[in-house]
């Protein structure tokens, strides 16, 4: 059998006791010297290869075999660091004042908050999904109501869907709506 160099990696993902990386160092490779990791490792009698073991489907399962001295890199990341953020966007309208005073109402006109999801189920570029939210203003709508209107829209649109994809919410200061929130659902 012929291999290449990089035939094969493999990442595991381990929860349990601190051990070092020192325990399973293969010699000449300075790269796992690193503090103590959150590896979860047995080592062979033979003390050349290290396993893991977890709950599986029939009970205690172990991993392959992986010989100490083919381990090039080991690396600690905390669980907080792989951690996907959340899509978060914020609506602000710019609002318009005839006397100078504070900008109280929206200008007349249609708005429209379109939120489009690529390759939203199929993952190509087809899939496509699209919600909408719509507020119409004769000049007159204030700025709280434009937004209270803008979220009912919203919420009226997306509530047909079977999943929940976003959360809207008003963003208030002093209990006065001065935008839109739309934040991804976990």
């Amino acid at each position: 059998m012929t291999y290449s160099e990089n035939q094969v990696r493999h990442l595991y993902v381990l929860d349990g006791t601190d051990v070092s990386a020192q325990d399973f160092k293969p010699v000449g490779v300075s790269t796992l010297a690193a503090a103590p990791m959150n590896f979860a490792l047995s080592k062979t009698k033979d003390g050349e290869c290290v396993y893991l073991q977890y709950n599986g489907a029939g009970g205690v399962t172990r991993s392959d075999l992986i010989p100490i001295k083919n381990i090039l890199y080991a690396h600690k990341t905390t669980a907080a660091e792989m951690a996907k953020k959340l899509k978060t966007a914020t609506i602000a309208v710019t609002a318009t004042s005839t006397d100078g005073d504070e900008n109280t109402t929206v200008d007349k006109g249609t708005y429209i908050v379109r939120i489009v999801i690529y390759n939203y189920v199929g993952m190509a570029d087809e899939d496509k999904y699209f919600k909408y939210g719509q507020v119409t203003s004769n000049g007159n709508l204030s700025v709280a109501d434009f937004y209270t209107k803008m979220k009912d829209s919203l919420l009226k649109n997306l509530s047909k869907e079977v999943g929940k994809l976003f959360n809207v919410d008003l963003v208030e200061n002093n209990n006065v709506p001065v935008g839109i929130k739309i934040t991804e659902v976990e």
